[in-house]
């Protein structure tokens, strides 16, 4: 092409370019800035504190337990299983499975939404019982069980010895 043909293309006539009627702007990637450090620790002093923090009841969820931490921040934490059993319609409370002294010579879980129990020793009633409904229960027992005491320890009964060879 002639060299007067593309000096003229400069200033050539007609319209500017503009931009067509939605046409969106023109891609740039996000470049998020990365902040060392542990997940809950939000690069402050406070925030998730097991000592501090609050359970929030209302926010929680079976998988989802929010809490209102000393400094004002909140923390979300997310369970593959259900962590929380519900108490009432949109209050949730943690799951407590430590076994804690209950009536009756038993021992219950400390925190769920179905009351199970265990006996203190074996050979006088159901060893495990578990409520299905209000005054409704199912009860498990061992045929010739030694008659033992449960040895609890914060989750466990363990049942030493109840059979003969079986340990």
């Amino acid at each position: 092409m002639p060299a007067a043909v593309t000096r003229r293309a400069g200033k050539a006539a007609g319209n500017a370019v503009r931009k067509p009627h939605g046409q969106l702007p023109a891609y740039h990637p996000y470049r998020q800035r990365f902040v060392g450090g542990r997940a809950d620790a939000h690069g402050r002093k406070g925030a998730f504190n097991a000592r501090t923090s609050r359970f929030v009841a209302g926010k929680s969820s079976a998988t989802v337990s929010w809490y209102k931490n000393a400094d004002g921040s909140v923390t979300r934490r997310v369970y593959q299983s259900p962590a929380n059993y519900q108490v009432a319609k949109g209050v949730w409370a943690p799951i407590d499975t430590r076994l804690v002294p209950a009536s009756g010579g038993r021992v219950r879980e400390k925190a769920n939404s179905v009351p199970i129990s265990f006996a203190t020793g074996s050979g006088t009633s159901d060893i495990a019982l578990v409520q299905v409904a209000p005054g409704e229960s199912v009860g498990w027992t061992v045929a010739g069980a030694a008659r033992v005491a449960a040895r609890v320890s914060g989750s466990s009964a363990v049942y030493q010895d109840i059979l003969p060879g079986v340990t």
